[in-house]
């Protein structure tokens, strides 16, 4: 019996023994290992390096991420104003037309005009003979689907000869809404935005340009109007619109500027009922059209 225990104490040592070696040889291969795992490094970088392909990728990554750097950049100097619309570090709508060169009287034979009786106005007393107009006194948007008018001699709706034109237009001015702004502002907008995406679809390649609701006199403006057409109701109703120009993607003119006195109103004497234009008015017009083109 002591022999077997003996023997069995024998056994622990030898096997206790032959243990330690093995765990000083891990412990000595730990920095030859560390060298293997540099080596295989510097190998994989170099086959990198002399990859074409990896060159290539590594090339495109480090444009990649210099163009999402510009982005950033561009991102950060865009805002967006209390009105929710887009508007760039200076503070201007990124659909608004700036002042250009003037365009001839030519470059609009191939126009579309959609609007109420100032757009009228713009037809009889103006001098873009060639464009195309689709006006009538009182118009408004809802009417563009389903009022039937006289549109270069045939009797259709706005619709339905924007469609006979299918992408023959290269510019389209949208100027309604004089005789909407007795509507509910959100109603207003939508009926717009409809007219908008009609245009859209059947204009594929036309700029678009939806126009401010322009000023009314003093006397027009202090008068009790059952329509809402007062200056600083167009003001909300205008703000209204450029920001639906930047939903849209399409672009936003405002000529307020160009045919209003200094306080912002239509002056009294060229107009006969403190909303309509006498031909004066119509050139300055015009100019401003002219002259602010994408």
């Amino acid at each position: 019996m002591k022999k077997i225990k003996y023997i069995a104490l024998a056994l622990t040592v030898l096997l206790v023994a032959c243990d330690v070696p093995k765990v000083k040889q891990v412990e000595e291969s730990t920095p030859q290992a560390a060298e293997n795992s540099s080596s295989e490094s510097s190998e994989e970088t170099s086959a990198s390096t002399s990859n074409p392909d990896t060159k290539e990728s590594s090339s495109k990554d480090s444009e990649k991420d210099s163009e999402e750097t510009e982005e950033s950049k561009e991102a950060d100097n865009t805002e967006v104003s209390n009105q929710g619309e887009s508007v760039d570090g200076n503070g201007d709508s990124l659909t608004t037309v700036p002042e250009t060169e003037a365009k001839p009287e030519s470059y609009f034979a191939d126009a579309l005009f959609i609007g109420d009786s100032r757009t009228q106005s713009l037809m009889l007393y103006g001098s873009l003979y060639d464009a195309d107009f689709i006006s009538t006194r009182g118009y408004n948007a809802p009417q563009y689907f389903s009022e039937v008018i006289s549109i270069n001699g045939t009797e259709t709706t706005g619709t339905d000869f924007v469609s006979s034109k299918e992408n023959s237009y290269n510019n389209v001015y949208l100027m309604l809404g004089t005789n909407e702004l007795g509507y509910d502002l959100g109603v207003f907008i939508e009926n717009y935005r409809a007219v908008i995406k009609d245009v859209k679809a059947k204009q594929a390649n036309a700029n678009i340009y939806l126009n401010a609701i322009l000023p009314v006199t003093k006397s027009k403006d202090d008068t009790n109007d059952a329509w809402g057409v007062k200056n600083s109701n167009i003001v909300i109703f205008n703000k209204a619109l450029r920001q639906l120009a930047d939903e849209e993607g399409i672009y936003f003119l405002d000529a307020s500027a160009a045919i209003a006195n200094e306080l912002g109103y239509l002056p009294e004497d060229i107009s006969p009922d403190g909303v309509h234009f006498d031909k004066s008015t119509v050139d300055k017009w015009q100019k401003y059209i002219q002259t602010h083109v994408a």
